[in-house]
């Protein structure tokens, strides 16, 4: 009997709850009102560069310069423009693990790669490395890769030791990237390399507002490419010097001085060799002849020149002819000359210690003057620069210096 009525308690309760109406049951959290639901921050992504679709037949094997590796795309873009503004190039952004790399071009050689590489550092970026990439085949007509590069033209003239002097003074002052270019027979003096022309104007008008170089102006330095161009970071070359001596070839030698004081022609020698000229004295019957030699034939006649604008009586004498006579009327003819001249110097001061003399000797030398005498006589120390054989070459020194320093201003001529 307790049995049943347990069983009979247990048929009720299940039936009471399959009965209960579930739709009717209160949620246990209450849902919240509009005004009152949280703004929920979710993580910001970075979009990931676009990538176009390239036919992998386009693609060949070759090599690419990463140019930087950042955290975000913003940083990647902006290098991106920066590079695209002065090079040509193909520029690409790969997203890898958690960061940008910007990479150049579509070089089909290391060497190519290498190239832009430089370029690249140009602008300033030193953490450049070439890697061996899937690049894009492009035709020859978009392989160029510097745009055109402006420079500042200061000096042309035949005479490269001026040339030499304008630039050792425009790079005391603006120090990077000044050249000295040789075409037709001329020597160009430059300064700066600038992807904008505005940007070579800005220099333009510093060097003339400083120097008073009107006559400088705004040139493509592209077409200057083909010019012998020596860096200013280079060791200083002219065209005379030994880089342009060619094995089996026979020097062209010049005379271009000679006399019977032997420490006179070791410093005309020195003076020559100060300006890279391959020269040596041969000193022969009491006479010590100092010549020049020649590699460079194809423009020997306008070298010979320039050799003649500080030495008038400079002739060639050719290789295998003794050619005594007209060396010999030559010689009496230039010592019948120094006999009877007085060399011209210019007086840059004269000072009651040496040590001030020495000053004015180290300021001339950094114009570019190597030229220097200083006299010690019984009360002064005199600073002369020379000697010049016409008094045209000592009237040209002493302009310049005056035009160079107040210090120079009173500089003078003498004769001795």
């Amino acid at each position: 009997m307790k049995f049943i009525l347990n069983l009979i308690l247990i048929i009720i309760f299940i039936s009471c709850a399959v009965n209960t109406p579930l739709e009717n049951k209160s949620s246990v959290v209450d849902k919240p009102k509009k005004d009152q639901v949280n703004n929920v921050v979710e993580p910001i992504k970075e979009k990931e560069p676009e990538v176009k679709d390239i036919d992998k037949s386009e693609l060949i094997d070759g090599y690419r310069v990463k140019i930087d590796a950042v955290e975000t795309l913003d940083e990647a873009e902006a290098i991106k423009e920066r590079v695209k503004g002065s090079i040509d190039v193909g520029l690409y952004i790969d997203f890898l693990v958690d960061r940008y790399y910007i990479y150049a071009g579509d070089c089909t050689s290391r060497d190519e790669a290498e190239i832009l590489k430089s370029d690249i550092a140009k602008l300033g970026y030193k953490k450049l490395y070439v890697f061996p990439k899937k690049v894009r085949k492009l035709s020859k007509k978009s392989s160029k890769v510097m745009k055109e590069q402006y420079s500042v033209n200061i000096f042309k003239g035949e005479n490269y030791s001026y040339a030499v002097r304008v630039r050792d003074i425009i790079e005391k002052r603006f120090p990077k990237d000044n050249y000295i270019s040789e075409k037709d027979d001329h020597f160009f003096v430059f300064s700066g390399k600038f992807y904008s022309r505005e940007e070579a104007e800005l220099l333009r008008e510093k060097i003339v507002n400083e120097f008073g170089l009107t006559s400088s102006k705004v040139v493509l330095f592209n077409e200057y490419k083909n010019f012998e161009v020596k860096n200013s970071s280079e060791k200083k070359e002219s065209v005379f010097s030994n880089n342009y001596i060619k094995k089996g070839d026979n020097p062209v030698k010049v005379q271009v001085f000679v006399t019977s004081n032997s420490d006179k022609a070791e410093n005309i020698k020195n003076r020559l060799k100060s300006k890279n000229y391959d020269c040596f004295i041969n000193r022969s019957s009491g006479l010590n002849k100092v010549m020049v030699n020649i590699y460079d034939k194809g423009s020997l006649n306008s070298k010979l020149e320039i050799l003649k604008n500080d030495f008038p009586d400079s002739f060639i004498v050719k290789n295998g002819e003794s050619k005594k006579s007209r060396s010999f009327s030559k010689e009496s003819k230039v010592k019948k000359r120094i006999s009877s001249e007085n060399m011209f110097y210019v007086q840059l001061g004269a000072f009651s210690s040496r040590a001030s003399a020495k000053k004015v000797e180290k300021k001339a030398n950094s114009l570019g003057y190597s030229n220097i005498v200083i006299l010690d006589s019984s009360t002064l120390y005199k600073v002369l620069v020379g000697g010049y054989y016409t008094r045209k070459e000592a009237e040209e020194a002493r302009e310049f210096f005056r035009s160079q320093s107040i210090d120079f201003e009173n500089a003078w001529i003498v004769v001795k």
